[in-house]
């Protein structure tokens, strides 16, 4: 530090105004780190934002020193904590090494302008200070970093507005204490900073909650796209899309806004009330509602500014140094009223918009529904003769009921399907026609659906045949006249549900064992899981691995091979449970879900009796098969209480057993 009393003074105060935190980015785009670049385009563009970054901050802290209003850089407001917030939820860690770089380099710049020679400690001296001074702003800013990432649009919903005045003005707390023991740490018994810390939290608090939200409304969108894509554009609409004219009207209100401000500065002048005028200043909020009523949440951070920047330069040019502490609560007032306002105003213009979309596409549906329906009606009405003809033709099963919902048509493919010939359908009631273990479901969804106009679907089994079919009906209505009966369409689904289920058994069994694959194994042991967390139960996983199965294979060949795994998954399923799972996971490795199990003690019981049914000779086409099994033993919740870490841990006891010896056991332990 400088020997000079004033020369310490300023030097001091730019220390004690800088320093911030980092929290993560607001989307997606910014979640990689500053740092990261690997293409060199990118590198140049991570440069671009440093410098750009580091002058923003001398500019805005010089800008501070100019407008100064008690000593030691204690103006109205301190624009450099504003970008030290906006930094550190832009760039993460990345934001609080630009905050101590710009802290650091506008101390050394500020005193080599007063042409100080600063020693080896000096500076040391002035980098541990800026480190401690970020300290402060990231122990309070960080912990916003998820909620940035998790919203797209910032500063829109009470809690985040709550959340972000909380780091706001613990981190100005935090960085005023930090001013303080810095300043007594100095023994200077000639300053007492006491007097002005006031001023510096309030100035801090003021600088974060009016700079802040304008640049993560305004400049942050856009820094994501230049980090991206390399372009620089200003991106982010507001919720409600307004005509071109809108954009140039912000503009226009804005001066009308500021005009408004020259006004009720002026007026208590005027009137020889300048001693009153601090709080006057409150009628400026009239005006900001008014603006941010006509823009938004954009509206409201931009009035904002404007305002507080307009009171700043105005109470700078006049200098009512008795009132600074009155001047810094109606700036309080105006960033408070802008962002729970802007706010509001912002959740209701997206609730607008969503309600906007969602009735355009309701009504859309509802159009092409009706329109389909009414068609469907008309030609049925017009054509019915035509119609029976195509229908007793189609290759689909068709069916008429009445209101009470008996059979009045059957086309001949229904009959096929029903195994019932027309007089025989006569007069049966629906449901004698769905198989016992459907109908409670069936007629279900019938009486929800009595009065439905649109067309209704569903799948149930035939009764007394092997037939699925896939049902589509419509209820009947006349002009004047309730529900008149319903039209059915059976599509015969059998042979599509035993492609499904065979499908399904591709995709969750090996083709080899007919045992469970690694997908459907992982299924079963969460499911098991779940049910074990429910229920206060133990879950053993055993991973095994065939000791000498590949010189089985080599010596007696692959198809020898293939029929000891398919030994292996016989032998395995007979020693389980009905409610135990056997997998194969690939090659020659298996594992075993042991659901509700006792201590440790059973499952190694278990792979105890499996490493011996193993051991046993395979009586194989080509010889005898010799081999083992090395198997790891993790459980639930005694090991872990995640799937995957319970599986590794698994592994990782097998291969513990293998490298023991092979045809052992081993429970995983902390030190294998």
């Amino acid at each position: 530090m400088k020997s000079d009393e004033s020369g310490f003074v300023l030097a001091s105060a730019a220390q004690a105004r800088t320093g911030q935190d980092a929290a993560p980015p607001a989307n997606a785009a910014m979640t990689e780190p500053l740092s990261s670049a690997s293409a060199p385009g990118q590198r140049q563009r991570i440069l671009a934002l440093v410098i750009g970054y580091l002058l923003l901050y001398f500019g805005a802290f010089w800008a501070a020193a100019l407008l100064d209003q008690g000593g030691l850089i204690a103006s109205l407001w301190y624009p450099p904590a504003g970008l030290t917030v906006f930094g550190m939820l832009a760039f993460g860690w990345a934001g609080v090494a630009l905050d101590v770089a710009g802290s650091f380099l506008t101390l050394l710049i500020l005193e080599t302008a007063q042409g100080a020679s600063l020693s080896a400690d000096q500076v040391l001296s002035e980098l541990i200070y800026a480190l401690f001074h970020t300290a402060g702003y990231a122990a309070a800013v960080l912990p916003l970093r998820h909620w940035v990432r998790s919203v797209g649009s910032c500063l829109a919903q009470p809690a985040q507005i709550s959340g972000f005045l909380f780091a706001a003005l613990l981190g100005a707390a935090l960085a005023t204490g930090i001013n303080l023991i810095w300043f007594y740490s100095t023994r200077l018994s000639d300053f007492s900073p006491l007097s002005i810390a006031s001023t510096w939290l309030v100035g801090d608090f003021i600088g974060i909650i009016t700079f802040t939200p304008l640049l993560l409304v305004f400049l942050l969108p856009s820094l994501n796209q230049y980090r991206q894509q390399g372009r620089w554009c200003w991106t982010g609409e507001p919720a409600v899309k307004v005509s071109g004219s809108a954009h140039h009207s912000i503009l226009a209100d804005g001066l009308m806004l500021v005009t408004m401000l020259l006004m009720i500065f002026g007026i208590p002048w005027s009137l020889e009330m300048g001693r009153h005028f601090p709080f006057a200043a409150l009628l400026l909020l009239m005006p900001l509602a008014w603006f941010t009523q006509r823009h938004g949440l954009r509206g409201a951070v931009l009035g904002t500014m404007l305002l507080s920047s307009g009171l700043v330069v105005l109470v700078a040019l006049l200098n009512p140094s008795d009132y600074t502490l009155e001047y810094q609560l109606v700036m309080i007032a105006i960033a408070l009223t802008g962002l729970l306002l802007g706010g509001a105003v912002e959740t209701r213009n997206q609730a607008q918009a969503a309600l906007q979309v969602q009735a355009m596409r309701l009504e859309q549906d509802v159009a092409a529904r009706t329109e389909e329906l009414q068609r469907a009606y008309q030609e049925l009405a017009s054509k019915e003769h035509h119609q029976r003809t195509l229908v007793n033709a189609a290759p689909v099963g068709i069916a008429e009921f009445d209101a009470q919902g008996y059979c009045r048509y059957l086309n001949p493919v229904g009959c096929a399907l029903t195994a019932c010939n027309l007089e025989a359908a006569w007069g049966r009631h629906i449901f004698e026609f769905i198989h016992p273990d459907d109908r409670d479901h069936v007629e279900f969804i019938w009486q929800l659906n009595a009065t439905y106009a649109g067309v209704n679907q569903l799948e149930f089994h035939l009764r007394g045949t092997d037939f699925w079919v896939s049902a589509h009906w419509i209820n009947l209505f006349k002009v004047g006249q309730p529900f008149v009966g319903s039209i059915i369409i059976f599509v015969d689904n059998t042979e599509q549900r035993r492609k499904d289920q065979q499908l399904w058994f591709q995709a969750h069994y090996d083709a080899l064992t007919d045992l469970p694959n690694r997908n459907l194994f992982w299924e079963r042991l969460t499911q098991n899981l779940h049910r074990a967390k429910r229920n206060h139960q133990n879950v053993a996983v055993l991973w095994i691995d065939l000791d000498g199965f590949k010189a089985v294979n080599d010596t007696l060949g692959h198809a020898a091979g293939d029929e000891v795994l398919q030994q292996v998954a016989h032998r395995l399923s007979g020693r389980m449970r009905d409610s135990d799972t056997v997998a194969r996971m690939g090659g020659d490795e298996f594992a075993v879900i042991l659901p509700d199990i006792g201590e440790i003690g059973a499952a190694e019981q278990v792979a105890a009796d499996l490493t011996v049914l193993l051991a046993k000779p395979f009586a194989l086409k080509g010889g005898v098969g010799h081999i083992s099994a090395s198997i790891g033993i993790a459980m639930y919740p005694l090991h872990t209480e995640d799937a995957e870490v319970l599986v590794n841990y698994a592994d990782t006891a097998m291969y513990f057993a293998k490298n023991a010896g092979k045809n052992q056991i081993a429970v995983w332990q902390p030190d294998i």
